[in-house]
């Protein structure tokens, strides 16, 4: 999706917040134009403002773990693509429209759609998506392991 032809400097102009609470409701645009790469790092939820929590210590360090695991992986196999933390993908589901940015994500060379080198957004589905569990509220831990494990069961990703 092109964003709209209006220039970031307008942004008090045409009325939008540059910082906005999570819960505010914004076009799928102005998502894309203004607040997808937003360094609240928020993902857009059929029409809702996300934040990511920050993560804890040992979950950053659970965190690298991982990452160096599968870069570790892909270095000996060479058969996928990485990425992390600020690559989101749109999802089209049944009821509604989101995107998400998984804190890891592999595209495998098998993918119908390749991650290119200059990609800001992945246009296809992840093979694999890795999100750090938030526990601060109740809500985030609800969030992870129950809606975005539904989410991307839902839009085809093949792990997570």
């Amino acid at each position: 999706m092109s964003p709209p032809a209006i220039a970031l400097t307008d942004q008090h102009r045409i009325g939008l917040d540059l910082d906005p609470p999570a819960g505010t409701r914004v076009s799928e645009a102005d998502y894309w134009a203004y607040y997808y790469e937003h360094e609240n790092s928020y993902e857009w939820n059929d029409g809702v403002l996300e934040v990511r929590p920050v993560s804890d210590t040992l979950t950053l360090s659970v965190y690298h773990w991982l990452l160096q695991l599968l870069q570790f992986y892909l270095d000996t196999h060479d058969n996928a693509r990485l990425t992390a933390l600020e690559m989101g993908f749109r999802l089209r589901l049944v009821d509604k429209v989101v995107i998400r940015k998984p804190d890891l994500g592999v595209v495998l060379d098998s993918n119908p759609i390749p991650l290119g080198d200059d990609d800001r957004s992945y246009k296809g589905t992840f093979d694999l998506c890795v999100e750090a569990l938030s526990d601060s509220t109740p809500a985030e831990i609800a969030r992870d392991p129950e809606q975005k494990r539904r989410e991307y069961e839902a839009a085809g990703v093949r792990e997570y």
